[in-house]
């Protein structure tokens, strides 16, 4: 898809052979911000090159880092420092690029201005903002959303930040407070959502040389192991789990059996709880040293599903418990409504025009299974709501996905994918 169309058709089929499941977009905006921080230069291999890794590697470059891809590695060369660009900082859709960076900026004294696409400026980021004025930082916003200013520096110490929202702030102070070498920081996350996304943040800070803990006694309070700054080091991004998911999804719908090279469960990414549900479910799947096989079958509904830590998959969840005989419950994810679209509201109304009987909950939604049909998909410019129901797709004729493009912001190559796995799609005009 190398220019824009407006809406693809799938063509249900059995999904069968492989392809390589695409590096963590998560990982990789932490590897990126957390080498711009660390003086000297780093090598990040299996880079992910998608419209959330460029927000981020651009907005470094404004910044005045050296980030340059070869050998299939980014290349980050930095002074530890941050310039001050002459205008703002475009972090296009990306939250994770606009929150850690908001963040990261607030350690230099000099004002730094973030925004982003029309869609950005209505992610709210006011939490992240009042936790750094109770530093010292002045981050000013005209109304809890993108644009914002910050000036520094930030008055290392202990932190509070409403996290129930998004894990996305506390991680973002947690970056930029490493950087401080402060042994009295700390981050207490107020109902912090996707823990897992916080552990995550620290396994990438200690990879770069600097050591945080969660607490044994309270699992939203974090803080340092004394000493240790971050260093200039050699990493590698590993598999996405979300976009993996994605594709055991169509294996599972399609009633395939097809392999996902790179895909492991031993991974701190909580998405990979997937493919526990779908073989929950009846679906069988087996792990190699390569990756993942799994083979689709008929399949029981998941029953209740608490999706606290794994808010990105309520989507495919939610599709596949469309095809499941029984009611699914989906709790636990109100937090998805501050995603690219308010993810339940969204899924609910597409899953009705199929002809499932979906309602929402205040936090999350009722899902009663049967025999969906084919209706025209708007996606709403969500990366997850196209790839959920490309899935879909794949078990029922006559289902379009709209602004089928929109997959860039984590999975550029999804659509190839599909036809590598023998699922055919076509353009068509809506």
């Amino acid at each position: 898809m190398s220019t824009p169309i407006k809406a693809v058709e799938i063509l249900p089929g059995r999904a069968a052979g492989s392809v390589r499941a695409p590096a963590s977009k998560s990982y990789a905006n932490r590897a990126l911000l957390l080498a711009a921080l660390a003086e000297g230069e780093s090598v990040i291999h299996n880079p992910l090159q998608s419209d959330d890794t460029e927000a981020m590697t651009g907005a470094l470059r404004d910044l005045g880092v050296d980030v340059r891809t070869a050998d299939d590695a980014w290349i980050v060369r930095s002074s530890g420092r941050f310039n001050t660009p002459s205008e703002g900082i475009n972090c296009r859709d990306s939250g994770t690029t606009l929150r850690f960076l908001t963040a990261a900026s607030a350690l230099f004294d000099e004002p730094i201005t973030l925004t982003g696409s029309e869609q950005l400026r209505r992610r709210p980021i006011q939490p992240l903002l009042d936790t750094l004025e109770e530093l010292g930082v002045f981050a000013g916003t005209d109304d809890g959303y993108p644009p914002v200013v910050v000036c520094g520096p930030l008055r290392p110490g202990p932190a509070r930040v409403e996290s129930s929202a998004s894990s996305q702030y506390a991680s973002a102070l947690m970056m930029a407070l490493g950087a401080t070498g402060c042994p009295d920081a700390a981050v207490f996350a107020d109902g912090l959502v996707s823990v897992p996304y916080a552990l995550m943040t620290l396994q990438s800070m200690t990879t770069c040389g600097v050591k945080w803990k969660q607490a044994d006694d309270e699992p939203n309070l974090f803080y340092p192991d004394p000493g240790g700054c971050y260093r200039a080091t050699e990493s590698t991004v590993e598999f996405d789990a979300s976009s993996a998911g994605h594709l055991f999804s169509v294996i599972a719908l399609s009633g395939g059996d097809a392999c996902v090279l790179g895909a492991h469960r031993d991974t701190a990414q909580p998405d990979i709880r997937l493919l526990e549900l779908l073989e929950n479910g009846g679906s069988e799947a087996r792990e190699t040293a390569f990756g993942v096989t799994l083979k689709g079958r008929p399949f029981a509904a998941p029953g209740e599903v608490d999706m606290n830590d794994w808010p990105d998959m309520l989507s495919a969840v939610a599709v596949v418990a469309a095809f499941a005989e029984g009611e699914t419950v989906i709790r636990n994810a109100a937090h998805t409504r501050g995603h690219e679209t308010d993810r339940i509201a969204a899924t609910v109304r597409e899953l009705n025009k199929m002809g499932v009987s979906a309602v929402e909950t205040d936090d999350g939604l009722r899902i009663i299974g049967g025999q969906p049909h084919g209706a025209i998909i708007e996606t709403y410019g969500d990366h997850r709501m196209a790839m959920a129901f490309a899935a879909a797709g794949c078990a029922v004729p006559g289902v379009v996905i709209t602004d089928p493009d929109c997959v860039r912001k984590t999975y550029p190559d999804f659509w190839n994918d599909l036809k590598r796995l023998g699922i055919e799609w076509r353009e068509v005009a809506i």
